[in-house]
């Protein structure tokens, strides 16, 4: 399954002209020892849990020694973690956890691939450190969403029950997969649920979810877009804010915005109607909310 960089790269569904591009960098570390050989312990050092540093560390290193022999930076942060991913099988395996959740899990790096590649033009990543997550076991894929162990930073109360701050929580991540069919979103919060409960041991009382789909005034800019909207009324939304350099808007434009707004896309609806939104002096942002598991899984 993993007997080549090449192997890992098909693997997680990588396209040929990507695993192209990530190989031949590949292929000039191999060929330098000093970038061959620090990968390689950190390899060794990350399948028997004997690592001397974080992650993040270790791949700020490596970044450096790969720029000194002309690997982009976005390109090595790939590199770094597809070198890993072997490991993290096993240590999946292991655990018992299945292939199916390593496999969702991993398929963030994909996202991450074509992210870079669209706002760049480069096949690599340029929020590798997200990876780490998934590494440390602290975040898991699971069907269409990402979830993570939490503690809920505030108290809620809702018809039928009450979450006090501290209780624990899954907090929500949305990969950037594509359409957000909210029967995959439930399905995925149900699997999230019996695995956080079953295999994990941790009886979450509700999902959390901090993201620019979450933002109120999609009521007004986007309400047409049936699986957003969807998304978003599961959440009960307890605390929002605005993004006055518009971070986020690459989401959903796959360019950086500026002030140029005849320059950005509107091929989709979410496109069109954003735009329209922006010309007309709007400020993009984001919503915090809640949602209590029997909102959307049934009684517990």
């Amino acid at each position: 399954m993993f007997n080549s960089f090449e192997d890992t790269c098909r693997y997680l569904d990588f396209p040929e002209e990507a695993i192209e591009s990530l190989a031949f960098q590949y292929n000039k570390i191999k060929r330098c020892p000093p970038a061959a050989d620090f990968i390689c312990g950190v390899f060794e050092d990350y399948k028997n849990d004997c690592l001397k540093d974080s992650l993040y560390a270790l791949q700020g290193s490596f970044e450096k020694i790969c720029q000194e022999i002309d690997v982009h930076s976005f390109s090595s942060q790939m590199i770094f973690y597809l070198c890993l991913v072997p490991a993290l099988y096993d240590k999946y395996l292991a655990r018992g956890f299945s292939e199916e959740i390593f496999r969702d899990s991993m398929l963030d790096l994909r996202c991450k691939l074509f992210e870079c590649y669209r706002l760049y033009g480069i096949w690599g990543s340029f929020v590798a450190v997200w990876f780490a997550r998934f590494f440390n076991f602290t975040l898991y894929g699971i069907g269409r969403l990402e979830f993570a162990p939490y503690s809920c930073d505030f108290d809620f109360s809702y018809d039928g029950g009450q979450i006090k701050k501290g209780d624990p929580v899954i907090d929500v991540h949305i990969p950037s997969r594509g359409r957000l069919p909210h029967f995959e979103v439930i399905d995925s919060y149900k699997r999230a649920y019996d695995f956080f409960k079953n295999t994990l041991k941790i009886d979450a009382k509700a999902f959390v979810c901090e993201s620019w789909m979450l933002f109120p005034e999609h009521e007004k800019i986007i309400p047409e877009a049936v699986n957003i909207m969807a998304f978003y009324r599961d959440y009960t939304i307890v605390h929002k804010g605005l993004y006055p350099e518009g971070d986020d808007l690459w989401r959903i434009f796959y360019c950086f915005v500026k002030d140029n707004y005849d320059m950005i896309p509107r091929k989709t609806y979410l496109q069109k109607q954003y735009a329209e939104f922006l010309e007309h002096g709007g400020i993009s942002g984001w919503g915090q909310g809640i949602c209590p598991v029997e909102r959307v899984i049934g009684e517990q």
